[in-house]
């Protein structure tokens, strides 16, 4: 295996920055997607929803049939759970234009309504799933799974070539389909956490930054750090905040993901699951979660994702006292809906965690003013080279 540069760089300027600078340059540019594209998204980031919907509403009454801005607006009603205007909005962007995934996300939001019948009449008719995407494919899966129809699921699953199967989002749809058609076993040997987490501290290499010194200079970064996001939308942070950062901005932060990478290296050989071969092609993504009293992360998958991590930078007394106890402050649980396995890590400064990208997983609350930093990370399977997955 090899390490690729990642293909989307994150801007150092803060979000509010950001938002302003192109909502001026979308005055100016109104018809440019990419600028109407990256306007949406800091938005979002920031859960500015409603300017982000009302954006999209005055685009297209400006500049009728625009099939990108429907595709975007749908996407918002959806999110902020406006299933009748994404309904009204679905219907009218297909009487000018039937897309995909416009057809897609109309059919979701009528079994979100109980409409069953005129959910399954309203999906697309689908010869050859290879060439929709992962995010049409979920979208698929989940209106299949709320009208009842688990086995099409599961079919259309066994039918993908295993590479991708491997994909955690659909991964994540086919454990709710055999939970559906109460096939548990199967499940149960999907979600082995005793044998798919792996936890270790990361080792103290020679002539290098110890593990002690790297966790204090990473603390200062982030605590000093002005672009933290509080609460981002669209991501799984309560009560603290997100900061996106690029190995190149300290070098402390260079070292981490150097140890990553390693610590990921090994988690693959050491797992048969995945055969890695010396052509295929993995980015790695990470972020720091800063967190305070009452501070969490609700549970959540990575669906984009293969496999998943956290590093422990800085831990609270607290959490290292809770373990006498009853008390799981702070701890990373792991616990999927459709099956009474749970599974619970307690952090320690300089542990890094290693699971599988579809394992649900959360933090429970902490308790008392005190602040847990960790660096969480993705390991994400550039498409072009395939996996081979026994």
């Amino acid at each position: 295996m090899h390490w690729a540069k990642k293909r989307q760089r994150i801007n150092p300027i803060a979000s509010s920055v950001e938002i302003k600078l192109l909502t001026r340059a979308y005055k100016t540019q109104p018809r440019n997607p990419r600028l109407f594209s990256k306007l949406i998204e800091a938005l979002v980031l920031e859960n500015q929803l409603s300017n982000a919907i009302e954006l999209c509403e005055q685009h297209l009454k400006t500049y009728n049939q625009d099939d990108n801005v429907y595709a975007v607006l749908t996407y918002l009603y959806r999110k902020t759970y406006n299933i009748d205007a994404l309904i009204q909005t679905g219907e009218s962007a297909l009487r000018h234009s039937p897309r995909l995934e416009t057809q897609l996300q109309l059919a979701y939001a009528y079994a979100d309504k109980g409409s069953y019948q005129q959910a399954a009449k309203a999906l697309p008719s689908v010869n050859d799933y290879l060439a929709l995407t992962a995010n049409h494919l979920k979208l698929l899966f989940e209106t299949h799974l709320r009208i009842g129809q688990a086995e099409e699921v599961v079919n259309i699953y066994h039918a993908l070539p295993l590479f991708r199967q491997e994909d955690s989002g659909l991964k994540s749809c086919y454990i709710k389909a055999l939970h559906q058609l109460d096939r548990q076993a199967e499940i149960e040997s999907m979600i082995s956490h005793q044998t798919l987490i792996s936890q270790h501290h990361l080792p103290e290499p020679a002539g290098q930054v110890n593990i002690s010194e790297l966790n204090q200079q990473l603390t200062s970064f982030f605590l000093s750090h002005p672009q933290q996001h509080y609460e981002p939308g669209n991501h799984t942070t309560r009560n603290g905040s997100q900061l996106y950062f690029e190995s190149h901005w300290h070098p402390s932060l260079g070292d981490l993901e150097n140890r990553v990478k390693q610590s990921v290296e090994c988690y693959f050989h050491a797992h048969e699951a995945y055969r890695i071969e010396s052509d295929h092609s993995f980015s790695l993504n990470l972020w720091a979660n800063i967190v305070g009293k009452k501070g969490y992360q609700i549970s959540h998958m990575h669906p984009e994702a293969l496999l998943s991590g956290v590093y422990y930078v800085r831990v609270p007394a607290s959490i290292s006292r809770a373990s006498q106890s009853d008390n799981k402050q702070g701890f990373l649980l792991f616990s999927q809906a459709e099956t009474i396995l749970t599974h619970y890590v307690q952090p320690s400064e300089g542990l890094i965690v290693l699971f599988p990208s579809y394992f649900y997983h959360q933090t429970l609350p902490l308790e008392h003013d005190e602040t847990r930093i960790c660096v969480a990370f993705d390991v994400i399977y550039e498409r072009h080279n395939k996996l081979a997955v026994l």
